[in-house]
């Protein structure tokens, strides 16, 4: 399974729906979480940084 699936399971699995890949300036690769809500699927909450190594996941620390 390659990274973003992993983050994405990962992100279904804590509530969030969105997943997108970001690259820091270091040009390290992480994942921005985002849940919606609502029928017209508004952001309810800040998007969470995921990173995955060696295909487990877990929240970026700040």
């Amino acid at each position: 399974m390659n990274d973003k699936k992993i983050a994405l399971h990962f992100a279904k699995k804590n509530g969030f729906s969105i997943v997108v890949s970001k690259k820091d300036d270091a040009g390290q690769v992480y994942f921005e979480a985002y849940a919606l809500d609502g029928p017209e699927c508004s952001l309810v909450i800040t998007p969470q940084k995921i990173v995955v190594t060696e295909g487990k996941a877990a929240w970026m620390e700040k």
